[in-house]
């Protein structure tokens, strides 16, 4: 199993919140479903590992 560092998961973070972002500008139902599974799946390994993540500003919309 590979081993996690804080920054790659803070990597995954940033890239699902830049797809969520992207999915819904498109406005495809199926492309924001799996961009949020994809959001939810690295911040769960954010918390899994003890990774704190900056916070967005509350302007962003992830």
């Amino acid at each position: 199993m590979t081993e996690m560092t804080p920054d790659a998961v803070r990597g995954q973070v940033t890239e699902a919140r830049a797809a969520l972002a992207a999915a819904v500008d498109s406005g495809e139902y199926g492309a924001i479903s799996g961009a949020l599974d994809a959001l939810e799946e690295s911040l769960g390994l954010a918390r899994l590992h003890g990774v704190e993540l900056p916070a967005t500003g509350g302007s962003e919309r992830t």
